[in-house]
């Protein structure tokens, strides 16, 4: 499927290779700021330095703002990409569509066609784009504040190899529980585009028989499933951020812990805490 996608990427290519670059170096950046502050602390405060205070407090700025462009070209690039495949991908689904036949359309209903072409599609541009940017981001992040922990403390950073099984844990369970409600999410909006495209069509002869009241209920059925599934659907998520900053906060407080007694024990520095 991957494969298929792709060729809708063909256009973007360059914006698509930019943007995880630019990305990448937002990331360094990032990494690179806090290693700038601990040698301010450690050297700079300590030592009384004001030169050395300086002269990394301009480094920090650079950084800062070598970061700050990166990133904004980034979201540029990965915006125009993942929008212009997701139009790519609208165009040629809409011209196969043209070519159907009878048989498909009873086959896939129109206003499963619809949503295929309308949320679908958008979806799709949205994870493009955020597979360029995001999908970037937190792997390298990952990857290369971990290896900075460990260059500044080794003991300190084996915290970090407690808590990321932890969050691996819990995104894997909330993903496998997710998707089977996300896809009946789907079809409660199918059917409630069927009963939209129904009442738009036959509006004339609803108003003739007088069957607004029918049409009003109807409607309110299907609304209200969609909006009971997609709320069943997006209450399991949204647990995903409290949990992780749960973890996320118990690492910071391990870290504080062992940090001030190896500070007050005399074998570490302020700075590399």
């Amino acid at each position: 499927m991957l494969r298929q996608l792709s060729r809708y990427m063909k256009s973007y290519r360059l914006k698509a290779i930019l943007s995880p670059i630019m990305m990448i170096i937002e990331v360094l950046t990032d990494v690179y700021i806090p290693f700038l502050m601990k040698d301010i602390i450690n050297i700079g405060i300590y030592e009384s330095n004001t030169e050395v205070v300086v002269t990394l407090g301009l480094k920090m700025i650079l950084s800062a703002l070598i970061g700050i462009t990166a990133g904004v070209m980034s979201a540029r690039l990965g915006a125009v990409a993942g929008y212009g495949f997701g139009a790519s991908l609208r165009s040629d689904l809409y011209r196969k569509i043209q070519g159907f036949s009878f048989g498909n359309l009873d086959k896939f209903s129109v206003p499963s066609l619809i949503t295929r072409l309308t949320n679908d599609c958008n979806n799709l541009s949205q994870a493009a784009m955020m597979s360029l940017r995001m999908g970037i981001r937190a792997p390298a992040l990952f990857v290369f504040a971990l290896i900075m922990a460990f260059n500044i403390d080794p003991s300190m950073a084996k915290v970090f190899l407690v808590a990321i099984p932890i969050l691996l844990v819990i995104f894997a369970v909330i993903i496998t529980l997710a998707q089977p409600r996300f896809r009946e999410m789907q079809k409660r909006i199918d059917d409630l585009n069927a009963v939209v495209q129904e009442d738009l069509t036959n509006i004339r002869e609803i108003k003739s028989f007088v069957r607004e009241d029918y049409e009003k209920r109807r409607f309110k059925k299907f609304n209200d499933s969609l909006m009971v599934t997609a709320y069943k659907a997006n209450s399991l998520v949204i647990v995903t951020m409290p949990l992780a900053e749960l973890v996320v906060y118990s690492t910071i407080i391990a870290i504080l812990w062992v940090g001030g007694s190896e500070i007050i024990a005399g074998n570490m520095l302020a700075g590399n805490l």
